[in-house]
């Protein structure tokens, strides 16, 4: 099964009221949990996903300053090849804990990795036959807490089949994040 949008700007626009509307409903339910949009690009596509990121379910202190995080995003994307490549859009369902690295309590950067399962709705997609519709989701990112709710990152994501069955060419993306804490 895959969605079909008649244009990427109209999917952003849908994926923003979703987000706004879902926003409201979570922040009246969760007290430390976020919501963040996450705009992407790779070599022959495009990705726009949608996540909600749980309360942080770890903490610990690293020596004096540091402190690392360890919270769940849990994501809905929605795919598209450039230039009509064969074939087409594709829609992907991820869970994947994330570690975010802040480097002091003042310090308003972070670092963050993260892995964990994906599912495409697709095994082919913009030309590559990714094998299966289970992935692993990749993120290693940077980011900057622009107040106490608002962060914005760079992200790049490697989604693979860890070689689970052959060929497994892999996709690869940098994003730009937004979140936003309720």
């Amino acid at each position: 099964m895959t969605l079909q949008f008649p244009s990427f700007s109209r999917f952003f626009f849908h994926v923003a009221l979703l987000g706004l509307s879902c926003g409201s409903a979570v922040a009246q339910t969760a007290s430390e949990g976020a919501m963040s949009l996450h705009l992407a690009q790779g070599k022959t596509y495009q990705r726009a996903t949608l996540n909600w990121e749980g309360p942080v379910l770890w903490t610990r202190r690293l020596g004096e300053q540091a402190r690392v995080e360890l919270n769940l995003e849990l994501g809905l994307s929605y795919w598209r090849p450039r230039a009509g490549a064969k074939p087409g859009n594709m829609s992907q369902l991820s869970a994947v804990p994330m570690w975010r690295f802040w480097l002091s309590p003042e310090s308003r950067l972070f670092f963050e990795l993260g892995i964990g399962p994906s599912l495409l709705s697709r095994k082919e997609f913009a030309g590559r036959n990714l094998s299966t519709n289970f992935q692993f989701a990749d993120h290693v990112g940077l980011g900057y807490a622009i107040d106490d709710h608002t962060r914005l990152g760079l992200r790049y994501s490697h989604f693979s089949n860890a070689s689970i069955k052959r060929p497994n060419p892999g996709l690869d993306i940098i994003q730009l994040t937004l979140s936003r804490s309720f």
